[in-house]
This record gives C-alpha cells, sequence and structure tokens, in this order.
C-alpha cells in the first residue's frame, strides 16, 4: 500500500447537494472531481434510485450551480454559459429518462440557489451581475460597510435577492429589491418565506422572517429585525419555523434555537432550549460541498446539529425532539421522503460518500473514493483523554506516522483548528494524513472556545489567547507524558484563520516550538477591525472592545505586540483575496520577523481567498501543502 501523498487531490471525488424528486422515486445529487488541466473542480449531476441500488451519472458535462426538481422527471439547473468570460449564468433543463440538457436561457445573475414555484415557475435566490467594463475603473468608491465580502471582492452596492423565472415566457421578475440582503427562502404554493438582512450603508448582524405574497407581490408579515437568523421553513400553512439567536449568553457565537413564526398574525416563539450547535461546523479539508441541512417534511423539521466531534441528524415535531442518526463523524447534507433518508457523510477515515437509510436500516450506496482508499496507508485518529488543571475534560486525538515503530522519536505537530467556534473530529483530513506520512505525529484537539458542548464552553470573549492557549499547552503536556516515543525537543504548531491567531499568539508566548505555519491569521485585532468583512462587528462582539474604547486592549491581545521576541521559525500563508482576514495581518507578522532576524517566509496565493485550505484551485492547495511539508522538513 501507498502513502498518502500531496498530489492524491487529484483523486478525491466530492459528493453533496442531495435531494429527493418531488415523488420520492429518485435523489438527485452532485459530485465534484478535480480537473488538472482547468484547474478547478468539474460537477455534475448524479441519480441514484433504492430499487436498483446504485447511482449513475445524469450529465456527462461539468456544471457550475444548483438545481432544482421540476416533476418527478425534469431537473433544471445553473451553468455558466462562458466560464472564461464569466458573462451569463445559463439555465438548463434535462430529463432523467434521457437525452440532452436544453438550455433555456441565459440570466444576468449568480444564481446561489433555487426553488420550484408554480407550475412553470423557478424561485431563484441571486445577484445581479456587473456590467463587465472594457477598461477596469480607474478608481474604486466604496460607501457602505463592509465594503468587500471574502470570495466577491469589491461590493459595490450588489445584494443577493429573489426572483421569479417564467420557464414558459423566459421571463425574469424581481420580487424584492432595496438596501437588503435575502440570507435564506422557502417556497410553498404562492407564499415566500425569506430571511431579509438589512443592509443600508452599513450591514446588520440581525435580520427579519418575512412572509411574501405572490399574488400581491409583496411583503404582508413580518418579524421584528433583532435576532440573527441563519434558516428558514414552512412548517405547515399556518406556520414557519427558523434558526435563531438573540445573542444574550455569547454574542454573534451564540447557539441557535428554534422559533416559530404565524403567518397570520406575525408572533413568533422560541420553542428550544437546546444550546446546541445548528448546521455542519466539522473542521475539514475533504468537504468542497455541502447541501440542505435544515428542512420540512409532514409537519415535522429535520436539521444537523454539530456536537462534541460530530454531526448529528435530529428531528423536531411539535415541541418533541429526537436524535434520528449519531455516529462519529459527520453529516453534510441530507434529505427526507416519508421514512427513507438520503445523505452525504464523513465517516471514521472514510472520504465522503453517499448513504441511504430506510427506518433503521443503513446502507453506504457509493463508492466514489473507495479505490483511493484500498490503495492507501490512512492513520487513524486515536483518541486520548485531557483534564485540564482546572478539571475540565477536552477531546483530543493523535495520528501516528507511518510506519510507527514504538522504540524511535518522532516530531510532533500541534494543528489548531479556525473558528474558534468549530470543531475537530476524527474523520479523513488530508494535511494531517499527508504529514504522517511524512513521518510527523500530528496532535489536534478542541479546546475552550470550539463548538459541539454548549455556550458555556465556547464562551472565550475578551479571552482569546488565554484559556484556549492553556488548553493547548495542556494537551501537548498530555501527549508528551502519555507518548514516551514523541520527542519534546522537536515540537511544531499550525493553524488557520483562528488557528494561524493562535499559532502566531503561542510562539510570542513560549519558544517550546521549534517550527510553526500561520494560515489566513490575525496579527493585530486594531487593523483586523476596519480591514475585513467581518472585523467591524466580529472585534467588538468577541474582543469586548474597537480601537477607540479600548487600544491599548486590543494590542496587547494582538499576536503582533509580541512579534519582536518571537524566535520559532515561522511560515505565513495567506491569499491575495482574503477579505476575511486580511494580508496586511501576514505581512505586519512577516515584517515584524524578518526585521528581528527570526527565519520567516510568506507564501502568498493570487486568486484565491479565505477558503484557500478548502476549496481553492487545486494547484493552490497542492503548493499549500509544499510550502508546509517543506517548511517542517527544513525547521522541525
Amino acid at each position: 500500500m501507498e502513502r498518502v501523498a500531496v498530489g492524491d487531490l487529484w483523486q478525491f471525488r466530492f459528493p453533496g447537494n442531495v435531494i429527493f424528486s418531488p415523488g420520492g422515486r429518485k435523489v438527485a445529487f452532485t459530485v465534484k472531481k478535480p480537473r488538472e488541466k482547468e484547474n478547478d473542480y468539474a460537477s455534475q449531476i448524479w441519480i441514484y434510485e433504492s430499487k436498483t441500488g446504485k447511482p449513475w451519472p445524469l450529465t456527462a458535462g461539468p456544471h457550475d450551480g444548483p438545481l432544482a426538481w421540476l416533476d418527478e422527471k425534469t431537473i433544471v439547473f445553473a451553468r455558466q454559459v462562458s466560464p472564461e468570460k464569466k458573462e451569463g449564468t445559463g439555465l438548463f433543463r434535462i430529463r432523467v429518462d434521457g437525452g440532452e440538457a436544453q438550455l433555456l436561457t441565459e440570466l444576468p445573475l449568480e444564481i446561489r440557489s433555487m426553488q420550484a414555484g408554480g407550475p412553470g415557475e423557478l424561485i431563484l435566490l441571486g445577484q445581479k451581475k456587473m456590467e463587465k467594463k472594457e477598461e477596469p475603473e480607474e478608481v474604486e468608491v466604496i460607501e457602505e460597510l463592509p465594503f468587500w465580502n471574502n470570495g466577491q471582492g469589491f461590493i459595490r452596492g450588489q445584494r443577493d435577492h429573489l426572483y421569479r423565472y417564467f420557464l414558459d415566457l423566459d421571463k425574469l421578475e424581481p420580487l424584492t429589491s432595496g438596501p437588503y440582503q435575502i440570507k435564506d427562502f422557502d417556497v410553498q404554493e404562492n407564499q415566500i418565506l425569506l430571511v431579509r438582512q438589512n443592509f443600508a450603508e452599513k450591514m446588520a448582524v440581525t435580520g427579519a422572517v418575512c412572509l411574501y405574497d405572490l399574488h400581491q407581490g409583496r411583503i404582508i408579515q413580518e418579524t421584528p429585525d433583532d435576532l440573527i437568523i441563519d434558516q428558514v421553513r414552512f412548517l405547515d400553512r399556518e406556520r414557519g419555523i427558523f434558526a435563531a439567536t438573540d445573542m444574550e449568553a455569547m454574542g454573534l457565537g451564540t447557539n441557535r434555537e428554534l422559533y416559530t413564526f404565524d403567518l397570520l398574525t406575525g408572533d413568533r416563539k422560541c420553542v428550544t432550549a437546546m444550546d446546541k450547535s445548528i448546521g455542519f461546523r466539522l473542521g475539514s479539508d475533504v468537504r468542497l460541498q455541502g447541501g440542505q441541512e435544515f428542512l420540512v417534511r409532514e409537519g415535522a423539521l429535520y436539521f444537523l446539529t454539530t456536537e462534541e466531534s460530530g454531526v448529528r441528524l435530529w428531528k423536531w415535531e411539535e415541541d418533541d425532539l429526537e436524535k434520528l442518526i449519531h455516529f462519529p463523524g459527520g453529516i453534510s447534507c441530507f434529505d427526507y421522503y416519508g421514512d427513507a433518508c438520503c445523505y452525504v457523510a464523513l465517516r471514521g477515515t472514510d472520504l465522503p460518500e453517499l448513504y441511504w437509510r430506510q427506518g433503521e436500516e443503513e446502507e453506504k450506496v457509493s463508492s466514489f473514493n473507495q479505490d483511493y482508499q484500498e490503495q492507501k496507508i490512512i492513520q487513524k485518529p486515536e483518541p486520548f483523554p485531557v483534564t485540564t488543571a482546572d478539571g475540565q475534560d477536552l477531546e483530543a486525538w493523535i495520528i501516528k506516522p507511518v510506519d510507527f515503530n514504538p522504540a524511535e522519536k518522532y516530531p510532533l505537530l500541534l494543528e489548531i483548528h479556525g473558528g474558534p467556534k468549530t470543531a475537530y473530529g476524527p474523520v479523513f483530513f488530508h494535511e494531517m494524513q499527508v504529514l504522517a506520512a511524512a513521518g510527523y505525529a500530528v496532535v489536534f484537539s478542541n479546546p475552550r472556545g470550539s463548538d459541539g458542548r454548549g455556550n458555556k464552553f465556547a464562551d472565550i470573549r475578551g479571552a482569546y489567547g488565554q484559556q484556549d492557549y492553556k488548553d493547548l499547552m495542556e494537551v501537548v503536556d498530555a501527549a508528551l507524558d502519555r507518548f514516551p516515543w514523541l520527542n519534546e525537543e522537536r515540537l511544531g504548531v499550525a493553524g488557520g484563520s483562528y488557528g494561524g491567531f493562535m499559532t502566531s499568539w503561542i510562539v510570542g508566548q513560549t519558544r517550546r516550538f521549534k517550527a510553526a505555519v500561520s494560515q489566513r491569521g490575525i496579527g493585530s485585532w486594531v487593523s483586523m477591525y476596519g480591514t475585513t468583512d467581518i472585523g467591524f462587528f466580529f472585534v467588538p462582539d468577541q474582543l469586548g472592545a474597537d480601537p477607540w474604547l479600548d487600544n491599548e486592549g486590543l494590542w496587547k491581545k494582538s499576536p503582533l505586540a509580541y512579534a519582536p521576541r518571537i524566535k520559532t521559525p515561522t511560515l505565513f500563508i495567506h491569499a491575495e483575496e482574503d477579505y476575511r482576514c486580511w494580508l496586511v495581518e501576514s505581512l505586519q507578522m512577516f515584517t515584524a520577523l524578518k526585521k528581528g532576524g527570526t527565519p520567516t517566509r510568506l507564501c502568498i496565493f493570487r486568486g484565491e481567498n479565505h477558503e484557500l485550505s478548502r476549496s481553492g484551485k487545486p494547484k493552490s492547495r497542492l503548493r499549500r501543502l509544499e510550502e508546509i511539508r517543506g517548511w517542517l522538513e527544513q525547521y522541525l
């Protein structure tokens, strides 16, 4: 068998976007695969039928966007008509019983999602494409906050809105407009439930649930605009249901609860007190696409939660909560019809595959990555208990190096997840497997601040780099104490986003680490506040201050403040178009270390954003892994 290699990415297949047909006889889903020549990901539509037991490809060529069932035999999907020009998005129709895809129209929209409306109608959520100018503007004028978005660039007044498309008439009709952003929607007969977020000059973090009547062409009911709202669905003819938070427990990161919305009166009611994280929040670099995480079937809500180190599937029906599927790993997306559930999951050290569950019986029905996994040595993460000095139990795992020999001594790399309100789990992680194949032991954990264990555990507001730092150091101490084959003189640390912040923070507090890799991190909370797409509301919420209230306090909590004393050789990795944690953060850290004589290197990936490690172009992802491995080989 072969070791896991950097270039294995070309062999991976990524299923997602599972959707039952209206009659429940078929399931459509998409499978993405990397393409080396094009340096991108092709996406094909596949069909699964339980009676045949095997999925089969519906489309031969790649498609780029969302899809929807029109009826039991017809699917509509979006695709970029001219990828090199990026001018219009084509809507295509294809029959599942044979025939080629037919172009219906070309729309001037970036389509985010779609649902079938009335007969011959589609409801689209999207953003109008800006006119392509022959010459770029000499002056960029900004008048709103945020002025750019990660993965999008300068916003320039662009908003996501709802549109209705009439297939027979080839007519596009705008439904919403104005200084608002539509975050989510659901269609039921002649009505639409939507989440509207105010975006008049400065984006609000809160939003309202609104009921839009298609006959009247207007919003006829809405909730107050005082909750952070994520998803919304029709529960029945009289009520809607949505996930939201009042932010009281721990600010922006407070776990969402379920609320019902009376369609007649506009009254809302919180119907749970779960203290669970709704949605998929598990760290992974092999989940290229997701899909449905929150849906209603026959008056019951089905939804995902991240709990401890896994993602579970729950059912809510009239104040009754029932856990339906619970296993180590994570469900990435799903759909329900009757008692049948089809979903994509990460199980153990398997890459994502499609699963079918009828009642209590479950079956893995795809094998997109099976040949790859049978050829590779994949190291299983081993849990080891960690109890901190103040009595807190932490989840932690170690991946042993390939060809492990207990008589030898091995270098240890501590990996730190992003967020901080996300979580690691014992699932396949390409980066970690590459490093284990290169001879490193990899330790990862969920310190305080992580997701999956309630608001109290996750609340580190105003204390970034304090209790979370202590937890991580105690995880390293516990690993060294438990595994005598680890070399305490050869310790490394790496992480991205919040993990990048913590990596830079750690090497400014201790010299026990001999190498560090800080990716898309934060050097200064002061500069992060005014230069990123979330800084102006994230920093005050999570750090408890802004540069005018407590500049000195923010500075003391910034890795850049301690950069002159960093002696650990540190590699910085950043994307040029990362507007979540802007490039200036790594530039400042690199400058400080280089000026102080500490070995350092900064790799700037052009054309990439904050999602580089998860959905960046394949060759960029490969180069990133090569840079990490090369740096560790040099200094660890």
